[in-house]
């Protein structure tokens, strides 16, 4: 049997492939970059049943700051603080929680969404106007009434003798005031005479 040929760990390709300069500038990773424009390098993590290598791949800022710094804490992500994806110099890369790292990013969701002042509609996001949700979300009391107010009005049925009643309502069937209704809008004679298919 051929003998196994030593895989080289990620950090040991990394530096094979980029050099650490001046720890005021960028090392930008020269390798495969994602959509974004984070390096990203194999990482080989053994063998299967059939003696193939299984390889994954990782972050190459990441590989570069557990390489020489340490472990990353779980649920933490690191910050670019240069503003630079592929740079993978560990003085410009700081842990931080992932809400942390929206929130830096100038362009991000929740930073152009925690900017704006007013809703939609134009009613201000103040104190006395505003309802924040238990996740975060802000909502406009003013259009919320008045979302409300539409469907509340949309489904009341006609208003009979200048007051409206839930239980005095025209029959669609045969126009009568009716006090007892069916889901059909239907008197209880109409009903009746519906279900016997009179």
């Amino acid at each position: 049997m051929a003998e196994q040929r030593r895989v080289r760990s990620a950090e040991e390709r990394l530096w094979a492939r980029m050099a650490p300069g001046a720890s005021d500038e960028c090392w930008v990773w020269p390798g495969y970059r994602n959509e974004a424009g984070y390096g990203r390098i194999g990482v080989f993590f053994g063998l299967d049943e059939t003696g193939k290598y299984r390889m994954t791949s990782a972050y190459t800022h990441r590989v570069a700051y557990e390489s020489l710094v340490g472990p990353i804490r779980k649920g933490y992500v690191l910050d670019h603080l240069c503003r630079n994806p592929p740079c993978c110099n560990p003085a410009h890369l700081q842990p931080v929680t992932q809400g942390t790292n929206l929130l830096r990013a100038p362009t991000s969701l929740p930073v152009l969404n925690a900017a704006k002042t007013h809703c939609p509609q134009g009613h201000p996001y103040d104190e006395a106007n505003t309802y924040v949700a238990k996740n975060g979300n802000r909502f406009c009391r003013r259009c919320d009434r008045d979302k409300k107010r539409a469907r509340r009005s949309s489904s009341r049925p006609p208003i009979l003798d200048g007051a409206w009643s839930r239980y005095h309502r025209a029959c669609v069937s045969c126009g009568t005031t009716a006090t007892a209704h069916h889901a059909k809008g239907m008197c209880n004679n109409c009903h009746q005479r519906a279900r016997k298919g009179r």
